[in-house]
């Protein structure tokens, strides 16, 4: 079948600069520099499965240009980012990009040159075709045909702009990398958000001989959208698994990985099995995790996913602890400017499950949790005995924002039980609940003020949530 084909000659043709290992030598500096000052705040986030340092900040001059250089990286696709605006953007090392912001029809967005300038303004002329994402209703044959389309007419942009532009083969077979994982992604999308089993998809929905063998790829791991369809398959497809927090589920994606899988991709794999589920934890699962890092531990050794799996580990110990004085004597200031320390907030709430609510004023997804589950948790405050208080992590550059938007969403329930957390404490906060890793994040305590789910699961999953509450009752 053509979508073998395809998947077999990206896993096994080695890139330009490959040693025979198949990994990639062509590693150096690159820097990005603005042709012209840029007010707002600029990042590069670059994908790395072997690097918990992937975002980079620009600095800025006396005249407002930017600067930023990252000391080593691989060709590849990156984030370029400022408030409002996400662009991505395909970089090669030593090479020296400049930005500009530029604006048309009221539309803002990035225009790059330099020695590649057609490979980095690639992804910008792609979204000049303004394709409708492929969107699921109810009939999957109409949405595989839609996800075929998108997919076929981004390919035939590829060749089409290959030909018009100089660009070199190694930034062709990276995009088309990115796009045919982006398809199959698009793909298993309603099997994973369980519109639809895997029961009742069409014969040749799927590639017909796609194999876990295929995700068997070191040289691969540097690409988000090859990662996304590695988690999807390998939790969806190849497993048939239907959740995600069922310890038998777990036993299920190891043996799977254990007997498939080797390289660095076996060790991403483990690593990454045992994160996702550490991250829709119950406390019923807690010692099962436990028992499944202690049993596979000697079989991760690279140095970042053991950094993970420690982390993890670290966490796990936490569960039905007290807190100690270093988080209890943290300060936190009200809407109406009191100060309390967090210690005494629990103890304040003794006899009610309390959620730490962790959040930002510049945070989408927070707000986006907030509003989707904002019914789900009434519901549990009301019948559940559940206290819902929110911690946010705004500087205190930011505490006029935080107080208007604190107001703004009362409807949310910001107007209650609201704290800014002392930014002199920050960083004791955010290292001990791993806050860097992203937010919102959720921190429960059972009924006596012990911690129970560091890392508890979020609200918008009502299912796995309301489990994790019930089980801290009993």
């Amino acid at each position: 079948m053509k979508y073998k084909t395809v998947l077999i000659l990206y896993f096994l043709v080695c890139q330009p600069g490959c040693n025979q290992s198949g990994e990639s030598q062509d590693q150096g500096p690159i820097k990005l520099i603005s042709s012209s000052p840029i007010q707002e705040n600029v990042s590069i986030s670059v994908f790395n499965v072997f690097s918990s340092n992937n975002r980079y900040y620009a600095e800025r001059d006396s005249s407002g240009n930017i600067f930023l250089e990252i000391p080593r990286i691989k060709a590849g696709i990156a984030h370029l980012q400022v408030p409002g605006i996400s662009t991505k953007l395909y970089i090669m090392p030593y090479d020296t990009i400049h930005i500009a912001l530029q604006s048309n029809n009221g539309q803002r967005f990035f225009h790059f040159t330099g020695n590649n300038d057609a490979q980095y303004n690639f992804f910008h002329e792609l979204s000049s075709l303004e394709l409708s994402r492929p969107t699921f209703s109810d009939n999957i044959k109409e949405y595989k045909a839609l996800c075929d389309e998108f997919y076929n007419t981004q390919k035939r942009f590829v060749r089409e702009y290959a030909h018009t532009y100089e660009v070199s083969n190694h930034f062709i077979d990276d995009i088309n990398t990115e796009l045919l994982y982006e398809w199959l992604n698009w793909l298993i999308i309603p099997v994973r958000n369980k519109k639809i089993t895997l029961e009742e998809i069409p014969v040749n929905y799927f590639p017909d001989t796609i194999a876990i063998d295929d995700f068997n790829n070191d040289k691969l791991l540097n690409s988000k959208a090859f990662t996304l369809a590695f988690h999807y398959y390998i939790g969806n497809y190849f497993t048939k698994s239907t959740t995600y927090f069922q310890a038998n589920e777990l036993h299920k994606h190891i043996n799977l990985i254990n007997k498939k899988l080797t390289g660095n991709t076996y060790e991403y794999a483990l690593m990454s099995a045992i994160k996702i589920f550490n991250n829709n934890l119950l406390p019923e699962n807690i010692k099962p995790l436990q028992f499944i890092i202690e049993k596979h531990r000697n079989k991760i050794n690279h140095e970042e996913f053991v950094k993970v799996i420690n982390d993890i580990e670290r966490k796990l110990r936490l569960s039905y602890a007290k807190l100690p004085d270093s988080l209890s004597n943290i300060n936190l200031a009200s809407l109406s400017g009191k100060n309390v320390k967090l210690g005494d907030l629990l103890k304040a709430n003794k006899g009610t499950i309390v959620v730490l609510d962790i959040w930002a004023s510049w945070c989408y997804w927070c707000f986006y949790d907030m509003e989707k589950a904002e019914d789900f948790k009434n519901d549990l405050v009301r019948h559940e005995n559940v206290k819902w208080v929110y911690l946010s992590i705004d500087k205190h550059k930011d505490i006029n924002k935080w107080k208007k938007l604190s107001k703004e969403k009362k409807e949310l329930g910001l107007s209650e039980n609201q704290y800014l957390i002392d930014e002199n404490h920050l960083s004791v906060f955010s290292a001990f609940f791993d806050i860097d890793s992203g937010i919102p994040k959720y921190i429960i305590f059972n009924s006596k003020g012990d911690l129970v789910l560091p890392n508890g699961p979020r609200p918008t999953n009502n299912e796995l949530f309301k489990k994790a509450i019930k089980q801290i009752k009993l």
